[in-house]
């Protein structure tokens, strides 16, 4: 597969899924990026092979786009570079840098499950399940400890009914 088409399937892909401007964004990011390799002296088709095929990173894209990170940016992984919308590629540590340093400006960070997602649904199954056997471990702790209680005085009072039945039928009243 050349680059004309790799970027071909990818445009299709991505058409009525994403944002024209998130699909030119990534377009232009597959192309750009195809091309430094190329000029690096590595062979267009190795390259796109090393990259995966155009609907997997389409659909990764759309899966991006769909979990809420409202930043347009695609996720090429830490090993690749990335446009971040300012005219300039930087390695992804770069943005996350950036990130931190507007974590503390005071505005609070949001956190988005995607429950269309296995892992996510996963996640939330596994929490479920961690929660109710904490609940039964505790209902069943306190059990424990009430049952002995309960029945410790269930026997005082036989006793003390025993005793009493008896000084009433001894003593005659």
């Amino acid at each position: 597969m050349d680059r004309a088409e790799f970027l071909r399937e990818l445009e299709e892909a991505l058409a009525g899924e994403v944002s024209p401007a998130t699909a030119a964004e990534n377009l232009r990011y597959y192309d750009a990026y195809i091309a430094e390799e190329a000029a690096k002296g590595r062979d267009e088709a190795e390259v796109i092979e090393e990259i995966g095929g155009p609907r997997i990173i389409a659909r990764t894209i759309i899966d991006s786009q769909g979990g809420g990170s409202g930043s347009g940016r695609p996720d090429f992984g830490t090993d690749s570079r990335q446009d971040f919308g300012d005219g300039g590629y930087r390695e992804p540590d770069a943005y996350h840098e950036e990130r931190r340093a507007d974590a503390g400006s005071g505005y609070g960070r949001s956190v988005f499950i995607d429950l269309s997602k296995w892992y996510w649904k996963l996640a939330v199954a596994v929490a479920v399940v961690f929660i109710l056997a904490v609940a039964v471990m505790l209902v069943m702790g306190f059990l424990s400890l009430v049952i002995p209680l309960l029945f410790a005085g269930a026997v005082v009072w036989a006793v003390l009914a025993l005793v009493s039945w008896v000084v009433r039928n001894l003593f005659g009243r």
